[in-house]
């Protein structure tokens, strides 16, 4: 190239030298006519200078091309370096590798496989010399490889991208040379690597706060589950599938955030519901962002982000009930002080008004009388306290239930012996009850219920009979106090069951029994309801499972 660069200059000066030659010599033939100008010297002269012309025009053209191709090659080479792509033949019979980037400068630069091995990171020695193998061995294959090189512009080893072509054969069919592209691949991989990290912390998150990804596909109107990274595929989550698994209560709550998904009108969307996962009813925050969209903007699909929050849901729902319970229970304080300081001023002031008038003087018959009054005012205190200290034990947590299991029939045939000598004159207690019941819970508990129950219809009670008893409906075991009393008014059912509630406000106690019942049912996990009519009597029936 640079030897062209020199003789380039002397054809054209040979051609201005011999174009001055032939016109001195045309002017001495026009003015001296001593040589015809159809002189065989003559035409000589022209033809050669008609192909010294010829030269001279194509040297000027094929000059042009070649700094056309050297300002091309500049362009490319530019826009190589920038780039990071590096251009390298290889020459198989050489084994020898030639950097096609400085081709136009003139300048080339060659170098052995034992350089490149120099250059390489010891971890990935096996990798260029395998390539190195494959292209010596003349296969008429393209490769792609990818290792760490230090270059002389770096202090550090750089990932580079490979792709090596067959570039030209031999007559045998095998590769002669290769033509290979190498690409800096550094920042490709620290992407690789972040990527990674990233997945990884999404992963642990994920693992540690039980987050599930989910996408839901408008077109097909699919839920698609996703891994723990949100990228690949687990499983397709079949509508009618997703349907089932709502809790009953909550599925208008889902149902709403599924005909937003399906419309496609917004970016995001929240949801709080129960959801079955994997065999029981958890509670899930699900969190909705638009994901795909096309190119007008329309939504593709969205990505569904549910976070399992059972335990924070029943941890507050928890605070909800203590907060529930201290401000009922600072009222039950209330009206229990209120109350209790009315219930216990009217036995004492019997028992001291009556203790009082009993001296020396008091005859036999008044004694008895005053007695009787004294020891049923006592009773009567010493049922206040009792109930009294069993309520505040029982709402304070400090009473626990205990399941044990038992038989039915043996309690009440205890409870029949002990009221069959309590009952007033024309009052006939009766017993009802089917095949015997085994059940599993809080036998004292239990005990204490049928007391109060039958308390209650020994007071309302005048004439007729009491009947108690038990039987078993399905999965539930029913015990039933039923008395032909005084009834109670359909308008006070419901409220008899409340603290401190009394249908006749005149009766003795206070009012805290039925509450206290319904308190006990609820915690052994059952039920207690009334069924009554003035005048004919009630029913009350505890339900319990079985």
């Amino acid at each position: 190239m640079r030897t062209f660069k020199k003789n380039s200059y002397l054809l054209p000066l040979l051609f201005i030298l011999f174009t001055m030659s032939m016109a001195l010599f045309v002017c001495h033939l026009m003015v001296n006519h001593s040589v015809a100008i159809t002189d065989f010297s003559f035409i000589c002269l022209t033809t050669i200078y008609i192909l010294v012309l010829v030269a001279f025009i194509f040297n000027l053209k094929r000059d042009k091309k070649i700094h056309q191709f050297r300002d091309i090659q500049k362009v490319i080479n530019t826009i190589t370096k920038k780039n990071g792509v590096q251009y390298t033949s290889y020459i198989v019979e050489k084994h020898r590798f030639v950097n096609l980037n400085k081709i136009g400068e003139g300048e080339y630069s060659d170098l052995p496989p034992e350089t490149l091995y120099a250059m390489t990171h010891p971890a990935d020695l096996n990798i260029v010399k395998e390539m190195v193998e494959r292209m010596n061995s003349g296969k008429n294959e393209s490769m792609n490889y990818e290792y760490r090189l230090k270059l002389s512009y770096s202090d550090k080893y750089i990932w580079r991208q490979v792709s090596i072509y067959p570039l030209s054969l031999n007559s045998d069919g095998t590769v002669n040379t290769y033509i290979g592209a190498d690409l800096d691949n550094e920042k490709a991989h620290e992407m690789m690597n972040d990527m990674m990290l990233f997945s990884k912390k999404i992963m642990f998150i994920t693992s540690h706060s039980s987050i599930l990804f989910v996408q839901y596909d408008r077109s097909s109107r699919k839920f698609l589950r996703l891994d723990d990274t949100g990228r690949e595929l687990i499983h397709e989550i079949k509508m009618s599938f997703w349907l089932d698994s709502i809790y009953p209560t909550d599925k208008k709550i889902p149902l709403k955030m599924l005909e937003f998904m399906d419309k496609g009108e917004g970016d995001t969307y929240h949801a709080e519901y129960r959801y079955k996962y994997p065999d029981e009813y958890r509670w899930f925050s699900v969190n909705v962002a638009a994901y795909e969209k096309d190119e007008d903007g329309k939504i593709l699909s969205y990505m569904c982000l549910a976070t399992d929050i059972d335990e924070r849901k029943k941890a507050l729902e928890k605070e909800i009930e203590l907060h529930e319970q201290a401000v009922a229970a600072n009222k039950l304080k209330t009206y229990f002080i209120e109350n209790l300081s009315h219930e216990i001023r009217t036995p004492l002031n019997s028992i001291i008004g009556f203790s009082n008038l009993i001296d020396k003087d008091t005859s036999e018959e008044d004694l008895e009388l005053y007695k009787n009054i004294i020891n049923k005012n006592n009773e009567q205190l010493l049922n206040i306290i009792d109930y009294t200290l069993n309520r505040s034990l029982f709402e304070s947590g400090f009473t626990s239930i205990n399941h044990t299991s038992f038989m039915l029939k043996g309690l009440f045939e205890e409870k029949y012996k002990k009221y069959s000598r309590e009952m007033k004159p024309g009052v006939e207690l009766k017993y009802e009850y089917g095949t015997d019941v085994f059940i599993e819970t809080d036998r004292e508990w239990v005990s204490k219920i049928i007391d109060e129950l039958m308390k209650n219809a020994k007071s309302f009670t005048n004439s007729g009979s009491i009947t108690i008893g038990y039987e078993l409906i399905k999965n539930e075991v029913k015990i039933f106090v039923k008395d032909t009393g005084i009834g109670i008014a359909e308008k006070d059912q419901n409220r008899i069951f409340e603290n401190f509630e009394k249908v006749n406000s005149f009766a003795p106690g206070l009012g805290m029994g039925l509450s206290m019942c319904k308190a006990i049912v609820t915690r052994l996990g059952g039920t207690i309801s009334v069924e009554s009519e003035l005048g004919k009597g009630s029913c009350f029936c505890i339900w319990l499972p079985h």
